[in-house]
């Protein structure tokens, strides 16, 4: 029984992830371009303020404006690094006649999401084993 929930278990989760890796892949691929060149943009302001700052504030000013600028931006990133999230958990009463409602969506859940599901389940089992 255990051997055959495993199978099935490893089946959903390879067709889950043969459906899921190359979208995951070309949107990582993407992102990691769009901070590339989000970096290359801030770079060429940065420059560009530096250049403007020159004829005001003079040659020695200007890199310390910038360097404040940037430690400034690197405090706020630190900042906000150590903000903790807080989880709230809602509860909400169910009419009667709508949990008669979602029994019978019940199985029509599971089946369209058997492969999060059971991912979720073998996770949380091979979680708990880990630990004894």
């Amino acid at each position: 029984m255990m051997r055959d929930l495993l199978r099935l278990l490893t089946v959903a989760v390879e067709q889950k992830l043969a459906h899921e890796i190359p979208h995951l892949v070309r949107r990582i691929m993407l992102r990691m371009v769009a901070a590339l060149f989000g970096l290359a943009a801030f770079a060429v302001l940065l420059n560009m303020l530096w250049i403007a700052l020159i004829p005001k504030v003079g040659p020695v000013g200007a890199p310390a404006i910038i360097a404040g600028v940037l430690a400034f931006i690197a405090a706020v990133c630190l900042a906000l690094s150590y903000r903790r999230r807080h989880v709230v958990v809602v509860t909400a009463s169910v009419p009667p006649h709508a949990a008669a409602h979602m029994a019978a969506d019940a199985a029509g859940v599971f089946r369209d999401h058997k492969a999060a599901i059971l991912t979720a389940l073998f996770t949380a089992a091979f979680e708990r084993g880990s630990r004894r």
